[in-house]
């Protein structure tokens, strides 16, 4: 399925720079208050920022910015094989509900076309209307038979539990 996604957002989606790692934790931080408040989940945790380095030194590190500089919400990815795996996307809890996520997205699928890559995928949970279902509505696919590197990824997500997940994919 071709993506069809056109957003438009005040605030600037940019690569990530050295400095911005510092600040991604908390986004995650912020992020996951939506999944406790609705009920998916008591406690949050976030990555620590290294965990985002290899994304930032190969040129998939993205954040929509507050207009000033300091990032508000990220996307994390990794290339497998022929497709961009997004790793994470988080943001900060007051900046919801204004389509960064989706930007960042777009943004990050845009990447991949340019590069040639025939895949985005993707884990996400089933049940909270904004994963699976956002996710749907911007093209991507729940894929029964993931490819290797996907499938490995869910099974390790499910193993050290977190259950409700699937494997996603959007074919470019």
């Amino acid at each position: 399925m071709k993506s069809t996604m056109s957003l438009s957002t005040a605030q600037p989606i940019r690569l990530a720079r050295e400095e911005d790692l510092a600040a991604l934790p908390s986004i995650e931080l912020s992020a996951g208050r939506l999944f406790v408040e609705h009920g998916f989940g008591d406690e949050v945790h976030a990555s620590p920022s290294a965990t985002w380095r290899p994304s930032l030194d190969a040129g998939l590190l993205w954040v929509a910015d507050d207009g000033c500089g300091a990032p508000i919400a990220f996307l994390a990815a990794r290339q497998f094989e022929d497709a961009l795996y997004i790793a994470e996307v988080d943001v900060a809890f007051e900046f919801q509900r204004r389509r960064l996520g989706s930007a960042l997205v777009e943004q990050a699928v845009q990447a991949a076309k340019s590069t040639g890559l025939a895949f985005v995928g993707l884990t996400t949970a089933v049940t909270p209307p904004w994963n699976a279902p956002a996710y749907q509505r911007m093209g991507f696919d729940i894929c029964e038979q993931p490819p290797r590197w996907l499938a490995g990824i869910l099974e390790t997500e499910l193993r050290n539990g977190q259950p409700d997940r699937c494997a996603m994919l959007l074919v470019l």
